[in-house]
């Protein structure tokens, strides 16, 4: 390969010396190698001094990172760009690599230390060559956002849309720059053969808020494609459910026994496209394409047996796709499979979740395996961190009746040669008939039992912050109330672009006070709170539980110090009242538990201790605030006292089941430290 096609830049700022070292040698070969940026150290000057290097001050001084590529990028000579960190290793072969099936926008490859969609935890992540070399061979695919850690892009077409938007200093340019090129067409792609090391370990500036308003639309055209062979009476039923949410409906007609005409005239808009003969790969890549040609920004998939649950109005979906939710390009719903009756469902019938909803950007490309007779994707596939789930349903009433499962059981095990496990969920189709293992839920049918509010509290936070945590929250519940300082209006105009029921009162002291204030204003037969402190790595449990109607759930709450406490967090709203001035609580009879975690990102502040510390002088004989400033006292590294404390509220409360777990595992916590101290192994 040509290496003289292509350019490699690389920012710099103070301490770069010993990460060029390492990254020097795997650069042997590579005609132009730009070291761009400044420093006050000496970096500059040692860079100079290297043999094959050309290095470009930044006239500014030290730059944040995106501001040193733009420089970077003008300056280079070579067709292709290929953008590095400094503190990365790349392998002998990573130029041909990247280059072998590129896509036109960004491409970037794996790493120990990047972006979620990335990301890969090998055994030896510095041995470059020995990762490299487990994963010749794997394609190229396609990936709407690519981390600026490391990418490959044409010098032309990285100046033409204008390179990093400097607006956002060193954080989440490498985002707004996908978006950017997804929006006008670009293709972005993670070369899954690729892999470099990166050090890592040093966070940018959070821009999460200032990307989520530059790249917010409340203006959509929504669009659904229905693949069908089906009856007339079939198709109306449909339509009367569809045919107000969408601005173009689009059936692919698979051989329907009825003559379309009558039903365009009634239903007048609707497209009808004859494709038998066609695969059904290349049926819905036409449903897609014809979307696309007809101006749909927003794209739905349904079969003619599955239904949007009744609360799903064409307001509920632009409202979803309004969320200011800036890596979010595909919107993720529930299946209910009926099963053999109207109100109840297969519980673990596949697929559970399904990719309902996608932003139709016009640089996302919907591409199937050609080989695959059933069983292709329904739409054009995202990766995983770009797809958001939520609280909607889909009804499919298909596999209703054992005999119509029974006789499409015998169809799919005749017709489909391959088989997949991964596709159809079991070693062939008899879970389809199967009833020994049959496990039903109930589905009332009415979208209300199963509304959740959103409940979030900011007093002091930073923008970034609750952006991040409404990000979460949001998607999984149909309204949020959301208090704010009184003097917080950055956190208020956060929330609004929401669509938040905001609080702004004073500051009483007391967060039950704040917790109940929240529950007047919610309009969910649920409940689900979070904090902006914290994260909830599985979004899609929380409307999962609300699938079996549960009383509440508790969830298991990770501290940092690697403690671990267990709160209630979605309950019933009917009768809810919260209690506790600090560290508050609501009482539910017979709750369930979630497996997902709640992970708590930072360490209490002052001012709960003051309150909970106030608590304990106002009820003394109150176990909670003993057990919570038994916590607080543990995470501060005094676990004698923090244990007495909690074996205290123990004796306040002995019924408290959840208290006794708690001290068992602080309890274990302290043993697996004492005994790392020792260099003693605890299982």
């Amino acid at each position: 390969m040509d290496r003289k096609r292509f350019s490699v830049v690389i920012p710099y700022i103070d301490g770069g010396v010993p990460h060029a070292m390492k990254l020097l040698p795997s650069l042997k070969g590579v005609d132009e190698v730009i070291f761009v940026g400044a420093a006050t150290d000496g970096t500059t000057e040692w860079l100079k001094a290297q043999k094959g290097v050309t290095v470009v001050e930044n006239p500014n001084g030290p730059s944040p990172y995106g501001e040193n590529v733009n420089l970077g990028v003008r300056a280079a000579k070579g067709e292709w760009v290929f953008v590095l960190n400094i503190d990365t290793v790349v392998g002998e072969e990573f130029f041909e690599r990247m280059l072998r099936d590129p896509g036109t926008g960004m491409t970037g490859p794996l790493s120990n230390w990047v972006l979620p969609d990335q990301q890969i935890e090998p055994a030896h992540p510095q041995d470059v060559e020995a990762v490299n070399a487990a994963l010749k061979g794997r394609p190229h695919q396609d990936a709407p956002i690519i981390s600026g850690l490391a990418f490959l892009i044409k010098r032309e077409t990285f100046l033409s849309i204008g390179g990093f938007d400097p607006s956002l200093k060193n954080g989440d340019e490498d985002t707004d720059l996908s978006l950017r090129l997804l929006k006008k067409g670009y293709t972005n792609k993670i070369a899954y053969d690729t892999y470099i090391w990166h050090k890592g370990g040093q966070g940018g500036v959070h821009n999460r808020h200032l990307l989520a308003e530059k790249h917010q639309s409340t203006e959509w055209r929504i669009g659904c494609y229905v693949r069908v062979r089906a009856r007339r009476e079939e198709i109306e039923r449909w339509l009367r459910r569809h045919y107000p949410i969408f601005d173009e409906i689009i059936f692919i007609d698979d051989g329907s026994p009825f003559n379309w005409e009558e039903v365009r005239s009634q239903w007048r808009g609707i497209t009808v496209l004859k494709a038998e003969g066609l695969s059904e790969g290349e049926q819905r890549a036409l449903g897609v394409e014809v979307a696309r040609q007809k101006g749909v920004t927003a794209l739905v998939n349904l079969d003619h047996d599955e239904f949007l649950e009744p609360k799903v109005t064409r307001e509920e979906l632009v409202r979803l796709l309004s969320l200011p939710l800036p890596t979010t390009l595909g919107f993720v719903a529930r299946f209910l499979h009926l099963w053999n009756s109207p109100n109840q469902f297969n519980v673990s019938y596949p697929p559970q979740e399904h990719l309902f909803m996608i932003r139709l950007l016009p640089g996302i490309k919907y591409r199937f395996d050609p080989s695959k007779r059933f069983h292709v994707p329904r739409l054009p596939q995202l990766t995983k961190s770009t797809m958001t789930p939520t609280n909607i349903r889909i009804v499919h009433e298909g596999y209703m009746d054992p005999s119509v499962r029974e006789r499409k059981r015998a169809y799919y095990e005749e017709s489909d040669p391959i088989k997949d496990p991964k596709d159809i969920g079991g070693e062939g189709y008899a879970h389809m008939t199967d009833q020994r293992k049959l496990v039903l839920g109930e589905w009332t049918g009415r979208s209300e039992d199963y509304t959740i509010s959103g409940n979030m509290m900011a007093e002091k936070e930073e923008p970034h912050t609750l952006q991040i945590a409404l990000e979460t929250l949001t998607p999984i519940t149909d309204d949020l109330v959301l208090r704010v300082g009184p003097d917080r209006e950055d956190l208020a105009a956060i929330g609004r672009r929401f669509g938040a029921t905001l609080i702004r009162t004073p500051w009483k002291q007391d967060f039950a006070v704040h917790r109940n204030e929240m529950l007047a204003r919610s309009k969910g037969s649920y409940v689900f709170y979070l904090d902006p402190d914290e994260q909830l790595p599985w979004p899609g449990e929380i409307p999962e539980l609300v699938n079996y109607r549960p009383s509440g759930a508790i969830f298991t709450i990770s501290h940092p110090g690697g403690l671990e406490s267990r709160a209630i967090r979605l309950f019933r709203r009917e009768g809810a009242v919260f209690d506790g001035m600090v560290h508050e609580h609501v009482k539910v009879r017979r709750p369930v538990c979630a497996k997902g975690t709640i992970v708590h990102l930072r360490r209490p502040l002052q001012r709960y201790r003051e309150m909970n510390k106030e608590m304990i002088r106002r009820c003394p004989k109150d176990p909670r605030p003993w057990f919570d400033e038994g916590l607080r006292t543990i995470f501060d590294g005094n676990f004698p006292k923090g244990v007495a404390l909690i074996r205290k509220a123990i004796r306040l409360a002995p019924d408290e089941e959840e208290m006794k777990a708690t001290l068992v595992r602080v309890l274990l916590t302290w043993a697996r430290l004492l005994a790392k101290e020792s260099n003693v192994e605890v299982s």
